[in-house]
């Protein structure tokens, strides 16, 4: 019998870390009505931990958003939410 986890964690652990950091963004209130996040580095740095993969032409703007997330201030910003939000 497969146990609990197995049922509702995603494929990939960074999915998992992505959603679950996040619930917690939006809980904590950083994000406009729509729930959409304030803060572009934040988007940026869940894409990278979520494996995100993007075609077309927000291909183009995902380039620029993962260039974000593996610059220094981009991994420093990774550290700060997993460390925060991802317990």
């Amino acid at each position: 019998m497969r146990s609990f986890l197995c049922k509702v964690m995603p494929a990939c652990e960074g999915q998992y870390l992505a959603a679950l950091i996040a619930s917690n963004l939006v809980k904590a209130g950083l994000t406009n009505k729509k729930g959409i996040l304030t803060n572009i580095r934040h988007l940026a740095v869940l894409l990278d931990i979520g494996e995100s993969r993007r075609t077309g032409f927000f291909a183009i703007i995902g380039g620029i958003l993962g260039w974000m997330a593996k610059t220094s201030k981009g991994q420093r910003v990774k550290a700060g939410l997993l460390e925060k939000y991802a317990m």
